[in-house]
């Protein structure tokens, strides 16, 4: 009886739960290298527990644990359980409560529950979303049903480019290029693993140590914090880190090339007079701080070239994380269709759109455009940017819609009563144009002709051209012509009243 409970006393509870937290964290590293995990025994608990770091041993008594201590520790996380069990049902009821209160006591409930948030809002990595090899080589042989949520206009299936096996689903990929992918993207999983750990400054010394990750992974100086953080950041990696990984891939031990920006200097002629005359002629289509920055930007050119040299100058290394050898910065150029398409595969969930937004310069970013045209990635979100056959035909000439608006027709009418009836005469009249907004590449050939065409058929279309970088409206219609939706109402003849402009294009357009 007396030994029972020296074993009750000798063993800690807290450290058996901490040193099970930490192989669950080390369990999930593991599940995302798709490495496998190691099963061990439930007597392995007992005989760990002394082997803790010194920090977590401090607080306990030092004696040695005896049998028990793998029975209580399980009950400790049964009942761990139930209570996650609990806290996930009650977050559950929490919404359904809200909806029944309503003004201030809904928005009380919100601020507490805000509160609340702040307060539990350590949370715990989930292994499930991280996709298993398996799971990867399944979606990749089969295909994916595409997401159709947000098409709109006529779609013409059966063409070279949108066939009937590959418009809802995603053509399916041949075995030896799947083993390909595969194996490219263990590779990339490391990268991406080396680059988290070298943002977090905590684990730098483990990791400069180690020489593998098994290896890191066993090096007991990791405080659990960090390894949680990490687990959190290997769990849910940004979309950024995934393309910085793909990039280290590609690139390998090669330094950055330096590519040549076109349009990064093309400001530097431009003179005072330039300044002037176009703040003259299209003083009201400019925002209200445009003439005073341009001044500010031309007398400060001395200053930012200096800055330039100066950033370029700056020196880049390599450093060995866990024995992989990364460079100590993310990659600055362009990344291939390849290097594209593993990014693809490992952001299955991600947006053509949001991917897009990770392109370095405008090559990139039209290449990208024109593969997820012709169906060369296979994601279920990479479909709805293009689809259309009047976007991909403008897309092919190089410019790219973001805000269209063809329903003038609709919204158009002219309603007036004579003078010859009972009534007095009255009108009411209302116009609108149709609209379509985009971009195009900067300072390029393509895009000056495809203008001049644009201007040639003045009497069919408005063109206004506005330079994205330097804010300088180019070309625009007349000041009376800027109106896409005018109004006109009253008594007596519609001739003499004139139109009231409900929305016209000006500086608040474009922001």
């Amino acid at each position: 009886m007396a030994q029972s409970e020296d074993d009750d006393e000798a063993w800690d509870p807290i450290e058996g739960m901490e040193y099970d937290k930490r192989n669950q964290y080390i369990d999930l590293i593991k599940h995302f290298f798709w490495m496998p995990i190691d099963i061990k025994e439930p007597t392995s608990t007992a005989e760990a527990s002394s082997e803790t770091p010194a920090e977590a041993s401090s607080s306990a008594t030092p004696s040695e644990p005896k049998a028990p201590a793998p029975a209580a520790a399980a009950k400790t996380l049964k009942k761990k359980k139930k209570k996650k069990g609990k806290a996930k049902s009650n977050a559950n009821k929490a919404p359904d409560f809200e909806d029944s209160l309503v003004g201030q006591l809904k928005l009380l409930a919100m601020h507490h529950r805000a509160e609340e948030a702040e307060q539990t809002e350590l949370q715990e990595p989930d292994k499930n979303n991280i996709e298993t090899e398996e799971e990867m080589r399944k979606r990749l042989s089969e295909g994916v049903k595409k997401n159709l949520d947000n098409l709109s206009g006529m779609q013409i299936v059966g063409t070279l480019e949108n066939p009937h096996e590959t418009w809802d689903k995603t053509a399916p990929l041949p075995q030896d290029e799947i083993d390909s992918l595969i194996r490219d993207i263990r590779e990339i999983k490391l990268f991406l693993f080396c680059r988290l750990v070298l943002s977090q400054v905590s684990l730098l010394p483990a990791a400069l140590r180690a020489n593998s990750v098994q290896e890191f992974l066993n090096d007991s100086t990791i405080a659990e914090a960090d390894l949680r953080d990490l687990c959190l950041k290997v769990a849910e990696p940004t979309l950024q880190n995934i393309r910085d990984a793909c990039a280290d891939f590609a690139r390998g031990d090669k330094p950055d090339e330096r590519i040549l920006i076109e349009d990064d200097d093309d400001d530097d002629d431009e003179t005072m007079a330039d300044i002037m005359r176009a703040d003259r002629r299209y003083h009201h289509l400019h925002t209200d701080d445009w003439f005073t920055d341009r001044v500010s930007r031309y007398g400060d050119k001395k200053k930012r070239k200096y800055k330039k040299s100066k950033s370029k100058s700056k020196s880049k290394s390599k450093v060995t994380i866990c024995g992989k050898s990364i460079w100590d910065h993310a990659s600055e150029n362009a990344m291939s269709r390849d290097g594209w398409l593993q990014f693809s595969i490992m952001a299955k969930d991600c947006d053509i759109k949001h991917a897009i937004q990770l392109c370095r310069n405008w090559n990139e970013f039209s290449d990208l455009n024109l593969l997820s045209i012709w169906h060369y990635f296979p994601a279920s979100n990479w479909t709805a940017w293009g689809m259309e056959r009047f976007m991909q035909q403008l897309q092919q000439l190089g410019f790219f819609p973001y805000f269209t608006d063809f329903g003038a027709e609709s919204r158009t009418h002219h309603d007036q009563v004579g003078g010859r009836s009972t009534q007095r005469r009255a009108h009411s009249m209302i116009e609108a144009r149709n609209i379509i907004v985009g971009n195009m590449k900067r300072n390029d050939p393509v895009t000056r002709r495809f203008i001049q065409y644009l201007l040639m058929r003045a009497g069919e279309v408005l063109v206004m051209v506005r330079d994205g970088k330097a804010g300088r409206v180019i070309t625009a219609p007349p000041k009376d012509e800027l109106w896409t939706l005018r109004r006109k109402q009253g008594l007596g003849r519609a001739s003499k009243n004139d139109w009231e402009d409900l929305l016209s294009v000006g500086p608040e357009f474009m922001k």
